[in-house]
Formats: structure tokens, C-alpha cells, sequence
């Protein structure tokens, strides 16, 4: 099984662990406040960005990057993988277990915000992927797309 794979298990244990807790201490599922999907979306804009411009430096341009500066994106972009397939299943299982009455406002809005915040860690995962791959020493050029015809 795969790392992300992992990851996104350990999540969805996690938030059925949560949820079920917190409806036998209080008898309903946590409420989410809109501010949590909303910076989660914020970090992945933040990422995409960062693996844009790294892509570009190293990919594109192929400038040359400092190794420490390297690796520290590197362990970024694995990391936010790793906690995007996380983030993603726990916040689909939460919107699952609070799907149980949707004609109610409050299984509506857990159920939305659940989604919301699953979509963004979907795009922290992709990020951090992007990021990941962004790092990679790239493919030397063609020699003999650079070199001088011969005259004869």
C-alpha cells in the first residue's frame, strides 16, 4: 500500500474516531466553521504557487537551486501530500457520517464544509505532488539539438 494510501486511512480512522466521540459526548457531530476549508484552500494556493515557480526555475529555465533550499521543498511538497490524502479522507468520512439528515440546516452545512475542505486537501495533495516532482534534477538537453552543422 502506498504512502498516500496510508495517510488517507489513517485520516478516515481518525475522523470516525472524532466524530463518533464527539456524538456520544454531545449527542451531534462537531460543527466546522467556514474558516477551516477556507485556509485550507489558501494553503493550497500557496503550494501550487511555490511548485509553479519551482517547476519553472528548475524544469523550465533549469537554473540551478541551492541543495539545502532543494531538499527543504522536497520534505515540503511530500509532507503536503501526505496531509493533503489525509485531510481529503477525514473530511469525506465526516461529510459521509453527517449526511444522515440533509433536509436539517445543521447535517447541510457539516456535509458542505466537509466537501469544501476534502476538495482543498485534494488540491494541497496535488500541490505537494507537483511540488515533489518539481525537485527532480532534470533530463540533460539533446546534444544535437545544440550543436553547429558542420561546414564542409
Amino acid at each position: 500500500m502506498s504512502t498516500l494510501g496510508i495517510a488517507a486511512l489513517a485520516g478516515a480512522v481518525a475522523s470516525l474516531v472524532l466524530v463518533l466521540v464527539t456524538q456520544r459526548l454531545i449527542g451531534h457531530p462537531p460543527l466546522l466553521p467556514w474558516s477551516g476549508p477556507l485556509v485550507l484552500l489558501f494553503v493550497a494556493a500557496l503550494l501550487a504557487g511555490m511548485a509553479f515557480t519551482t517547476w519553472r526555475r528548475i524544469q523550465v529555465r533549469r537554473e540551478p537551486i541551492e541543495a539545502q533550499r532543494a531538499v527543504t521543498f522536497l520534505a515540503l511538497g511530500k509532507a503536503s501530500a501526505i496531509g493533503g490524502a489525509a485531510i481529503t479522507a477525514g473530511y469525506l468520512v465526516f461529510a459521509f457520517v453527517s449526511a444522515d439528515n440533509l433536509a436539517a440546516a445543521g447535517p447541510q452545512q457539516r456535509v458542505i464544509r466537509g466537501l469544501t475542505a476534502a476538495v482543498a486537501g485534494v488540491l494541497i495533495m496535488a500541490a505537494g505532488l507537483w511540488l515533489e516532482r518539481a525537485c527532480r534534477v532534470p533530463e540533460p538537453p539533446d546534444e544535437d539539438e545544440h550543436e553547429e552543422p558542420l561546414n564542409r
